[in-house]
């Protein structure tokens, strides 16, 4: 039981970390890694919409930090221009995000300082 509210978590955006699922389950990695993969091929899963699930995510760190609206458009830009590439990697939901929350924070800071120089 605890396996498939893991993967009903996951599906949802909500972060759940696998070491917290092995903890709180005292299943083995084993017996979690076969009930994944039966799991992992079902369409809600399978269908969800991981641009949205990033986009949503990049939202709260612009919220938690008190950003501006530029910081979450050029994380936008710059997940569109990428996701051909990033698409298909396993840490879509956690990593993604950051990466996309970094490359907008950077982008912004350098216009920033050329624009003062300009």
């Amino acid at each position: 039981m605890p396996v498939f509210i893991y993967s009903f978590l996951r599906a949802r955006g909500i972060d759940v970390s696998f070491s917290l699922l092995l903890r709180l389950s005292g299943i083995t990695k084993h017996k979690c890694f076969q009930t994944l993969k039966k799991i992992n091929k079902s369409p809600e899963y399978v269908n969800r919409d991981q641009k949205q699930l990033i986009l949503g995510k990049i939202s709260k760190i612009e919220n938690h930090f008190h950003l501006n609206s530029k910081f979450s458009e050029n994380a936008s830009r710059i997940l569109l221009k990428l996701w051909e590439l990033l698409k298909n990697t396993t840490a879509t939901s956690t990593i993604l995000p950051a990466t996309f929350s970094i490359f907008s924070w950077l982008y912004f800071t350098i216009y920033c300082v050329i624009t003062s120089f300009a």
